[in-house]
Parts: structure tokens; sequence; C-alpha cells
């Protein structure tokens, strides 16, 4: 429950973001799609509340069922029909590790990258040496 809270506070607080994942959403009708910015995230953080000052907790958890059967429904057949629509279900925090990933996979590039030279400079330096005879110093 804590997660659905979790949920519905970021795209409260990042509604924008969740407004423009829900444009993508094309089998729901753009009436439904307006309510839906504000309606959804308000239930998930009253469900995820409720529960945890233990406010009617049978009631919490068929309304968390009915919410997650309802989103899984639409998105399958939304995925199937349409396809998969973008998912903003956690606002920032989704752009945050959508740029985490990008950002790990730019640094272990140059990190291979940088291996790569490092080896290379390496068996340069060493085919180098192998060319330059050594001469020892002779004493008188």
């Amino acid at each position: 429950m804590a997660l659905l809270c979790g949920a519905g506070l970021l795209k409260l607080a990042d509604l924008d973001s969740f407004r423009y994942s829900l444009d993508s959403w094309v089998l729901v009708p753009l009436p439904l799609r307006l309510i839906a910015v504000y309606l959804v995230p308000t239930g998930e953080v009253f469900i995820g509340m409720s529960w945890l000052f233990g406010v009617g907790r049978t009631w919490v958890l068929w309304g968390a069922l009915l919410l997650l059967t309802l989103f899984g429904v639409i998105y399958g057949v939304h995925a199937l029909t349409v396809g998969p629509p973008t998912c903003q279900c956690f606002g920032k925090l989704s752009e945050y590790h959508a740029f985490r990933a990008s950002a790990r996979s730019v640094i272990v590039q140059d990190a291979i990258m940088c291996i790569a030279l490092l080896l290379a400079l390496s068996a340069a330096r060493s085919s180098a040496s192998a060319a330059i005879p050594v001469v020892a110093p002779t004493r008188s």
C-alpha cells in the first residue's frame, strides 16, 4: 500500500508528466483522461493513506484490487490493440531512472573505450621499448 501511496504522491508532484503520459492512452476517451489526471493519483494516495492509518482495511483492499485490475485490463487491451502506452506512473522518478540508465550506459561505454585505449598505449609502449636496443653503460 505504501507503493500505491508513493506512486500517487509522485504523480501529484509532477502532474504535467502524468498528463503527458496519459495522452498516449488513445483508447481512453479524452474527457476520461482529463479526469484521470487528478482522480487516479488522488485515489491512490487516499487508498494508501487509509491503509496506513488502519481505516476500513477490507474496503481499502477491495479498492486497491479494483484499481490494479482496472489499470491492468486497460493497459493490456491497449498494449494488444494499439501498442503499449507510455507510463509515467512515478512522475519525475521515472525520468530520473531513465536518465540514470542512459547515463550508466554512457559511463560504461566510456570506461570500455578508456580500457581499450590504455591497452593500445601499453601495447605501443612495449613494442616501442622492444624496438630500441638497450645499451648497458661501459666502465672504463
